[in-house]
This record gives C-alpha cells, structure tokens and sequence, in this order.
C-alpha cells in the first residue's frame, strides 16, 4: 500500500539497519518466493545529521484539529477577564 512505502521510506531516512546476527543465521527458503527461514532481525541506528521530527508532542493550535482544545482555552480565559 502507500502508507507502507512512505512508512519504509521514512524509516530508512532516519535509520541505519545492521544485521543482529550473522547473516548466515538467517536461512532462505524457497517456494513462490524466496522467504526467512529464520526471520531477518536487524538493528536500527540513527542516522547523523538528520533532524529528528515527530518525537515531541506539540498540540495543534488550530481548533479543526484539536476542538475544544488550547486555542478555544485561551480565547475563553480573554473573554472572562474582559
């Protein structure tokens, strides 16, 4: 789907991946396609001088994305001081 090619893409933009083990302990086994035989783990590694988004929450100020929420706050806290 293209929510997982993005996924992927984004993954292998920030991160590095080394194998776990020794590439001899993975396996392949055959039939329509080539699979695992014992799974593929890898270990990922940021990458250097990539900026890291997405790891801080900031809460949308926009009230279509985020109803009732910190920008209504505000307007109401100005209402009632006025």
């Amino acid at each position: 789907t293209c929510g997982a090619t993005v996924t992927f893409a984004l993954l292998m933009r920030r991160f590095e991946f080394e194998f776990a083990h020794s590439p001899e302990d993975v396996g392949l086994r055959t039939g329509a396609t080539i699979h695992t035989q014992n799974g593929l783990y890898m270990v990922p590694i940021a990458r250097k001088g990539v900026p890291r988004t997405g790891d801080v929450w900031v809460e949308p100020e926009h009230p279509v994305l985020n109803p009732g929420g910190t920008l209504l706050k505000k307007q109401q806290m100005r209402q009632e001081q006025e």
